[in-house]
């Protein structure tokens, strides 16, 4: 699924880079200075999407999920980023594990995989943090940083900032609850509560 827009990227920026090589070739005037400027901050933007879909697309073949538990499963991802992006993920399992459905394990796998990678993205990796409580049959999901942040009022929480409307997607659809605090130069929380089955639901 990834192939198609990563190569629609990578031509992109090759015909960029030749656009960029003809005005550099050409007399120097002030317009074609802002020119290259400004085409040289858009080659540089779709390189970083580029990386940041490829290190994603890395990530989108589950681990046999069906063999096992949540604690394996978010073990699995967490040291899966850890391995990725060299950088260490402080992990905490609070109460007594429940058994959870398929679809339950898939979507904490995806949502910590999206907002690891994002830290590492946005927030350089700083202080990642997971933390997982079992309670009342219910999962209580937590992962921080403590990069730059954002202020979720002026983006918006609906935004596609940190992906947010993805997450929060994943979670609403199996009956689950999504929030997300963040401040500027205060770090990034993203919350989720999370039933332990969905009925009703399709394994994956």
């Amino acid at each position: 699924m990834h192939d198609c827009p990563a190569q629609d990227l990578s031509l992109s920026i090759l015909k960029l880079d030749s656009i960029i090589g003809k005005l550099e070739k050409n007399n120097a005037s002030e317009i074609k200075t802002r020119m290259i400027n400004e085409l040289n901050e858009i080659e540089s933007s779709m390189q970083n999407a580029l990386k940041e879909m490829r290190a994603i697309a890395t990530g989108l073949v589950l681990p046999q999920l069906n063999r096992l538990d949540l604690i394996d499963t978010i073990s699995h991802v967490v040291h899966k980023h850890e391995q990725q992006t060299n950088t260490i993920v402080q992990l905490e399992f609070v109460g007594e594990i429940i058994k959870t459905s398929l679809p339950i394990r898939i979507t904490v796998y995806r949502v910590i995989q999206e907002a690891l990678h994002n830290s590492y993205f946005h927030a350089k990796g700083a202080e990642q943090r997971v933390l997982v409580k079992f309670e009342n049959e219910h999962i209580l999901l937590e992962i921080s940083d403590s990069g730059p942040g954002f202020n979720v009022k002026k983006h918006g929480e609906n935004s596609e900032r940190l992906g947010v409307t993805g997450m929060r997607e994943r979670i609403e659809s199996i009956g689950g609850v999504f929030e997300i605090e963040s401040f500027h130069d205060q770090g990034t929380v993203i919350r989720a509560n999370l039933p332990n089955d969905v009925v009703g639901e399709n394994d994956e």
